[in-house]
C-alpha cells in the first residue's frame, strides 16, 4: 500500500487497512471458538461477508487506481510480491507471516 500513497488516495488505503484490521480481528476471534460454539458460525459468515466486501473493493477501486498512478514496472514488481505472498499462504504461512505492506 506504500506505494500507492499519496494525499489522493489516503482516505481509501485507510479504508482499507481498516478492513484489514477487522478481518485479523474477527479471524482471532473464531480462532478461540470451537465449530460447536454457538457464535461459530455467526462470526464465520461475517470474516466471509467482510472479505467478500474487501476484495471487491480492491478490484473495483484499489486496481483501477494503481493502475492509472504507478509505472508499469513497478506494477510488475508488485505483482510478483503479491505471487509470492500467495504462495507462502498455500504453504502455510501465518497471518503474522504474509502481513502486507
Amino acid at each position: 500500500y506504500r506505494a500507492l500513497l499519496c494525499d489522493k488516495t489516503e482516505a481509501l488505503l485507510d479504508q482499507s487497512m481498516e478492513a484489514h484490521l477487522r478481518i485479523r480481528l474477527l479471524l482471532a476471534e473464531l480462532s478461540e471458538l470451537s465449530p460447536e460454539d454457538p457464535g461459530f458460525d455467526a462470526r464465520l459468515t461475517q470474516i466471509q461477508v467482510e472479505v467478500a466486501a474487501h476484495v471487491a473493493s480492491e478490484e473495483q477501486t484499489m486496481m483501477p487506481l494503481a493502475s492509472s498512478i504507478l509505472s508499469p514496472g513497478l506494477l510488475d514488481s508488485l505483482g510478483e510480491v503479491l505471487e509470492r505472498k500467495y504462495a507462502s499462504v498455500r504453504e502455510g504461512a501465518s497471518l503474522d507471516e504474509m502481513a502486507f505492506d
